[in-house]
């Protein structure tokens, strides 16, 4: 800037300390630009930029200075410093403003560029800082700082022995009107920007490689998720205070990428509220996006990839266990993740996410976990939602708690296990889209929980298999899961390649026979074709054995891929053949070197009668990614079905799978597994107070009275009273085909007997272990018509607490196991009873008080 003289009026003036040539000078600031080079405070222009110098006098004196002319102008100035690294041996402090009762700040600092100006962090502090203020609210120290267009670099903050919170670059509290814009937090120790009890709006800011101690110390993203704790962008609010960050990216931090949290002291036990983040890159962090505590925040056009634990998580802190209450989540996309969207507690409100794409997640998608302290928010929503491609199931919800109110709608598929699968009681539930192509159930809820009035409607055309809803529902009319086929046909007759070679044809290629081969992610392809171009530039293709089609008629083509990494294939379909043949590729696919399966639906053209599906090798990006003889590809597992749905492969190696002829060289078909309601009853004792035996439950005794069956201390066991000489206490079972399952609680005397198939007191199966001694022995009885007889005996057994007791029941064949291991001489026949659904416990008179008891009991109906 130009000089302005003593003379010109409108300007506040600075005294100049560290000239001694210009002693007593003074630098104008004008009102209207309100910048001042860092060159006025220094002679000769000795700059301490080079690493070459301590800056932080320079810098306290210059802050304290234009702190002095905002005192006397209310005009705020920023510090312009020119290019360089400039080093620090103490953490800079907001300056005092006079006359202002304490407040400080009232100045800027503005770099030459986010690259450009590097300011170094001293080892054992960080650049600016304030020390925390925690008294009643408001508690503001500080406010009107702007900070721009530098990079603030922790390099020579030292891992050390242990994690040190205070090794930021960053650490602000209690400020307001704080402007950050164009700013990098670079290679921390610990959180690179970390600011608490601020009201502050932030646009354009990097944060990488910050919290490297949280690495080396505590490489575990999901322990001491709270503050301090290796976060890119950190901050925690208090009630009311607005928050705007736009246009960020935060990415290989320790911790999490952005993380907001609701702060612990008293005057701030209440969720945060007014964060706004519009526009976000959150990549290889431990966590991407971590909310741990606010309310009402908006998040939109959020991307975050191959974060280690989670793209996004909702759940607890040190402070609190409730995240993102209320929160909106607009354009999100997590991908390339350990979890797409991993909800820990949220019990206080919903949040809902529109736009969501969450894809190819190593883990779950969306994730529930069985978090102990954490409840589910109720209401929840995911609207316009794809979850495609994930390793684990689409959606689960893993936690045995309640997960109410749910709202669902968009497309789930492709994943590794179910796409929809819960394992909690599900409390009117609103699902609705398409859910097909995952290797599991479209729609799984597990145990025996009770659900209530869900609304499920799924299109699961392209699902390999119906759902499973284990779960006593109130009213299952509303679940409505459509278009499962009985079977399918696949009609490749030659699927995968043989040594022959028949059937498979290539052009601008040679074709070879090979065994094996296994890909960088070191799956093995099986047999297959390998596809050696002839040519040094081209379209190598190849296709399977040739099927009838009839014009007009849909089909889907698939085949089973490797190709090496970065090179570029098509899923192709032939119709005709020879010269006159029509090519029809899809999409371009890239090549990841590993296994792939690609694939495309066909319309038939007009005239044409046969169909080959295959591959087509596509033009690269430059000269390293062109075909030529060097680059080979390997293809197999051909599929083709009517419609246009796209099924996983079939032929009848596979499970559920037939040949229609000869094996390897015919058709298939796949038949589908229906949908299942399953009945059933799982009881854990130690969720029951204490009183009678759960709902449901039903004696039978065939004289006397019935002898009490009680809940105590978390336990199933004898109650007081009753004479009857048996009691049978059972539920209904909803089959008479299951595992019946008991866990040991109190041993005993153990003459608390397995009863299965019930009828009545004198129509059951009986699996009695009764203790003689140290020891037990075991026996499996059938009573018919109040007869008992013994079925099988085994003299010597030792039980304990713990220890796990199943009863297989499979038609005519009975198999007692204890922990595993199967008793009585391997499965036992018993004609009588194979139509009986209840089942339960035997109980019996004795003199003596009975303490033996069971810790859990459960029928789960094959």
């Amino acid at each position: 800037m130009n000089a302005v003289t003593n003379d010109e009026a409108g300007g506040a003036l600075l005294r100049d300390p560290l000239s001694a040539t210009r002693a007593g000078a003074y630098i104008a600031v004008p009102r209207a630009l309100g910048d001042v080079s860092i060159r006025e405070w220094v002679e000769n222009n000795n700059l301490p930029n080079r690493e070459n110098g301590n800056a932080s006098p320079l810098f306290t004196q210059a802050q304290q200075d234009l702190a002095n002319a905002y005192a006397a102008s209310g005009q705020i100035s920023k510090l312009l410093t020119t290019a360089g690294r400039y080093g620090f041996e103490q953490r800079l402090t907001p300056p005092v403003i006079p006359g202002a009762g304490g407040m400080r700040g009232g100045y800027g600092i503005k770099g030459e560029g986010m690259y450009r100006t590097v300011f170094l962090t001293p080892p054992n502090f960080s650049w600016l800082g304030l020390d925390q203020h925690q008294v009643g609210d408001p508690d503001w120290i500080a406010e009107k700082v702007e900070l721009s267009d530098f990079t603030i670099d922790g390099t020579l903050q030292p891992v050390g022995s242990s994690y040190v919170a205070g090794l930021k670059a960053l650490i602000l509290h209690n400020i307001r009107e704080l402007i950050i814009h164009d700013v990098r937090f670079f290679n921390t120790h610990a959180t690179g920007c970390g600011i608490d009890y601020a009201s502050w709006r932030g646009w354009n800011l990097i944060a990488e490689y910050c919290g490297r101690a949280r690495k080396t110390h505590n490489p575990d993203p999901t322990t001491n998720l709270g503050s301090g704790a290796g976060i890119g962008l950190g901050f925690g609010q208090k009630s009311d205070e607005l928050v705007m960050l736009q246009n960020i990216v935060s990415r290989f931090n320790g911790s999490a990428g952005l993380f907001a949290e609701q702060l612990g002291q008293p005057e701030a036990m209440f969720k945060a509220f007014a964060l706004i983040v519009t526009g976000a890159i959150l990549e290889d962090n431990a966590i991407g996006l971590n909310d741990t505590g606010t309310r009402g925040s908006q998040y939109t056009n959020v991307h975050a990839k191959r974060n280690g634990y989670a793209g996004v998580r909702i759940g607890k802190s040190n402070a609190s266990e409730q995240g993102a209450v209320n929160a909106k989540f607009t354009n999100l996309t997590s991908a390339l993740n350990g979890h797409g969207v991993v909800i820990e507690g949220a019990a206080e409100g919903s949040s809902s996410f529109a736009q969501a794409d969450i894809l190819d997640n190593v883990g779950h998608g969306i994730y529930w976990p069985d978090t102990a302290a954490a409840w589910p928010a109720p209401y929840t929503s995911f609207t316009q939602t794809n979850v495609q491609g994930n390793g684990g199931h689409g959606v689960f919800g893993e936690t045995t708690k309640p997960i109410i109110g749910l709202d669902f709608a968009g497309n789930v598929g492709g994943n590794g296990g179910d796409d929809f699968r819960f394992m909690g009681a599900l409390f009117r539930a609103n699902i609705r889209g398409r859910a097909s192509g995952s290797v599991g159930r479209p729609l799984s809820l597990i145990g025996k929980k009770e659900s209530e009035a869900p609304i499920i409607n799924l299109d699961i055309s392209g699902a390999r298999r119906g759902y499973r809803i284990e779960h006593k529902v109130d009213d299952t009319s509303k679940i409505n899961a459509f278009g499962l086929p009985t079977s399918v046909k696949q009609y490749v007759t030659r699927p995968v390649p043989d040594a022959s070679l028949a059937g498979w044809t290539t052009q601008s290629a040679t074709m070879a026979y090979a065994a094996s081969f296994v890909g960088l992610n070191g799956v093995d392809l099986g047999p297959h074709l390998v596809i050696t171009p002839t040519g040094t530039s081209g379209s190598p293709r190849a296709v399977a054995t040739g099927i009838p089609v009839t014009e007009g008629q849909v089909w889907t083509g698939s085949v089973e891929v490797i190709i090496p990494k970065g090179m570029s294939m098509q899923a192709a379909g032939r119709f005709g053949t020879g010269g006159t043949a029509m090519w029809e590729p899809g999409p371009i696919v890239r090549g990841t070197g590993s296994k792939q399966r690609i694939h495309l639906c066909f319309d038939v053209p007009i005239g044409q009668t046969v169909l080959a599906v295959g591959m087509i090798g596509a033009p690269g990006a430059n000269a390293d990614y062109t075909w030529g003889p060097t680059k080979v590809a390997r293809v197999t597992r051909a599929n083709a079905t009517r419609g246009g749905t796209y099924w996983q492969y079939i032929d009848g190696t596979q499970s559920g799978c037939a040949w229609d002829g000869t094996a390897g060289s015919s058709t298939s078909t796949y038949t589908v597994p229906q949908s299942q309601i399953v009945r059933g009853f799982s009881f854990d004792f130690a969720a029951y107070q204490d009183g009678p035996a759960p709902t449901g439950a039903a004696s039978a005794v065939s004289s006397g009275t019935a002898i009490p069956l009680v809940v105590k201390s978390g336990l199933l066991t004898y109650g007081t009273g009753g004479n009857a000489p048996r009691t049978v206490w059972s539920w209904e079972g909803g089959g008479a085909n299951g595992r019946l399952r008991a866990v040991v609680g109190d041993v005993g005397q153990f003459w608390m007997s397995l009863a299965a198939r019930v009828t009545d007191a004198g129509n059951f199966i009986g699996i009695d272990f009764g203790r003689n001694a140290d020891t037990h022995t075991v026996r499996l009885s059938k009573r018919v018509a109040g007869t008992i007889t013994e079925v099988a005996f085994q003299p010597s057994l030792a039980l304990n607490t713990g220890d796990i007791l199943d009863v297989f029941l499979n038609g005519t064949s009975v198999e007692v196991w204890v922990n595993g291991y199967q008793l009585l001489g391997g499965p036992q026949t018993i004609t009588e009873h194979t139509t009986a659904t209840r089942h339960g416990v035997l109980l019996v008179n004795s003199a003596t008080t009975r303490t033996e008891s069971l810790s859990k009991l459960s029928f789960d109906p094959s």
